[in-house]
């Protein structure tokens, strides 16, 4: 029996993603046969995307500076300049005038927020820290990695890997997405929503920027909805 290298989970999506064909099922089995992966890595790898995608289908990250001191900045992702103005204007008054600001938090009161766990002491689980570096950007952005460090419990070290994970693969998952039906993984291409006629352009905003406006679909009719895109 030919023992297989092992592959950290991040090198293990670039390799599933590289082969993934579009629009064809696949199970997790299928997919480490295909790429010589062990199931364990390919089901950690394709949940790992399905946790940060969405968040970076609406917005993007930069991260200013150097080895010293680092920031993180995030951006939304959509061009407002190629939006129909009406629909610009609808946009920014929803997000930016009527939507809840970010306020600036101190570290505790972000800890408080974030329910940090000061009592786990042991390693923290590289799933656990891509999500908790998401819902602290998702509080607030413009933040070091020395105060992401206090506000989550997790060290430098992880939250730099963590941010290089995102670095690597958030530009893929602004058009593609990975969806899990019946048992299999399927890899589909975002809707271009600059494509989309007033309506769908809205339903999608709203999905991506302003949830607490979107009116829920089954998943049956949000990709009917979307067939002519």
């Amino acid at each position: 029996m030919v023992k297989r290298k092992r592959t950290s989970v991040e090198d293990a999506l670039e390799i599933i993603l590289k082969q993934l064909p579009k629009d064809t099922p696949s199970t997790i089995s299928e997919i480490a046969s295909e790429t010589n992966l062990s199931w364990n890595v390919v089901d950690r790898a394709t949940s790992l995307a399905m946790d940060m995608q969405d968040y970076f289908h609406a917005n993007k990250i930069e991260v200013l500076g150097g080895r010293g001191r680092k920031i993180v900045l995030v951006e939304l992702r959509i061009d407002l300049t190629r939006l129909p103005s009406k629909v610009r204007e609808w946009f920014i008054d929803e997000k930016f005038f009527k939507g809840k600001e970010k306020n600036h938090c101190t570290t505790d009161e972000a800890r408080q927020i974030l329910g940090t766990n000061t009592e786990n002491e042991g390693r923290t689980k590289f799933e656990s820290a891509v999500q908790c570096v998401i819902d602290a950007l998702e509080l607030e952005d413009e933040l070091s990695i020395l105060e992401l460090s206090k506000r989550i419990e997790i060290n430098r070290r992880t939250i730099e890997r963590v941010l290089d994970f995102f670095l690597r693969f958030q530009e893929y998952f602004a058009d593609f997405y990975l969806k899990k039906i019946e048992g299999s993984l399927v890899l589909r291409n975002h809707p271009d929503i600059y494509a989309l006629d007033e309506t769908r352009m809205i339903y999608m905003l709203k999905k991506l920027y302003l949830p607490h406006l979107k009116v829920e679909l089954p998943d049956e009719k949000e990709r009917t909805l979307f067939q002519t895109a």
